[in-house]
C-alpha cells in the first residue's frame, strides 16, 4: 500500500492537472459556502478535500478520510505546505463510516464510490451524516471505451497477452458508468434532485513511455496482470501499444487524451 501512494505522490501533478474540471464542478454542485462543515469520502492524495477547504475558508471546516495511511500522510503535508487549516484528515474505511449523525453541509467524493463493497450502504451512511438541505457532489468514470487515459495500456496489453479482457464492472473505475443505475441508487439512499454532468478530463503526457511508466505504477490492475510475465514478453506487447497510441499524438510529439467523466450531484431529503 506504501509503494502504491508514493505512486500517486509521484504523479499527482498529471492527475490533478485533468481533474481540475471535475474538482470545481464538484464544488459548484455542492454549492459550497463560506464557513461550511464539508466531509471528502476516498480523499487519497487531499482532494478535493484541500480546494473545498479554501472554498468554506477559516470559519469553515473539511473532513476528509482514507483508508490508506500513506497517502493521508501526503495530504497532510499537502495541507501544511499550503497553510490550510481548517482541514483534518482520518483514517476510516469507506465500506464502514463512523460519523457523526448530521454533520455535514456537503459531502464530497471524487473517484472513490465505486471502489465500495457495498455502495447502497455506503450512500445511507453518508445520508445519514448529512443534515437536512445538504448537498452530496460525486466524481465517477463513464465507461472504459470513453476514458481512453485508464483503459488502453490494459485493454491492448491484456490482449496481445492473451491474458483475459480487462474487468470493467463492479469494483473497477468504470463501475458507475451507468447513469441511471446511480440515480436509482442515490434515491434510494433518500438523495433528490440528482443531476448528472459530463465533465472532460485530459491528461498529457510528454511520451508514451510517460505514459506507460503511470499506468504500471498507479495501476493495481496492470500491476497484477503483468506480474509474472516475461519481460521480452511485456516489452514486446509495449511496441504494439506504442502504435496504437499514435492516435493519441500531439503535434509536439506527446500524448494528449480526453476522457469523459461525470459529476453527480443531489440534495439530501
Amino acid at each position: 500500500m506504501a509503494d502504491y501512494a508514493l505512486a500517486w505522490e509521484k504523479w499527482f501533478p498529471v492527475v490533478e492537472r485533468g481533474a481540475n474540471p471535475l474538482t470545481a464542478c464538484m464544488l459548484d454542485a455542492a454549492r459550497l459556502e463560506t464557513g461550511q462543515r464539508v466531509l471528502d469520502v476516498a480523499t487519497g492524495i487531499g482532494e478535493p478535500a484541500l480546494t473545498a477547504a479554501r472554498r468554506v475558508g477559516p470559519s469553515g471546516r473539511v473532513t476528509g478520510i482514507d483508508l490508506s495511511a500513506a497517502m493521508l500522510d501526503f495530504a497532510r503535508r499537502r495541507a501544511r505546505q499550503a497553510g490550510i487549516d481548517n482541514i483534518e484528515f482520518l483514517s476510516m474505511d469507506a465500506n464502514a463510516l463512523d460519523l457523526d449523525a448530521a454533520a455535514f453541509d456537503a459531502v464530497l467524493c471524487r473517484w472513490g464510490l465505486m471502489f465500495v463493497d457495498d455502495i447502497e450502504r455506503t450512500l445511507r451512511d453518508l445520508h445519514a451524516a448529512s443534515r437536512p438541505g445538504a448537498r452530496l457532489a460525486i466524481g465517477v468514470w463513464a465507461s472504459a471505451d470513453e476514458v481512453p487515459a485508464l483503459a488502453t495500456a490494459a485493454r491492448v496489453l491484456h490482449r496481445e497477452l492473451d491474458l483475459p479482457p480487462p474487468p470493467q464492472g463492479a469494483g473497477t473505475a468504470f463501475a458507475l458508468a451507468d447513469g441511471p443505475s446511480l440515480v436509482a441508487r442515490l434515491q434510494a439512499a433518500g438523495f433528490e434532485q440528482v443531476t448528472r454532468t459530463a465533465v472532460n478530463i485530459h491528461y498529457d503526457y510528454a511520451s508514451a513511455s510517460e505514459y506507460l511508466a503511470h499506468r504500471r505504477e498507479v495501476s493495481k490492475l496492470l500491476r497484477e496482470s503483468l506480474s509474472g510475465i516475461a519481460e521480452a514478453e511485456v516489452e514486446r506487447a509495449t511496441r504494439v501499444l506504442e502504435r496504437e497510441l499514435e492516435a493519441y499524438r500531439r503535434d509536439d510529439g506527446g500524448l494528449g487524451f480526453d476522457n469523459r467523466a461525470y459529476c453527480v450531484a443531489a440534495m439530501r431529503g
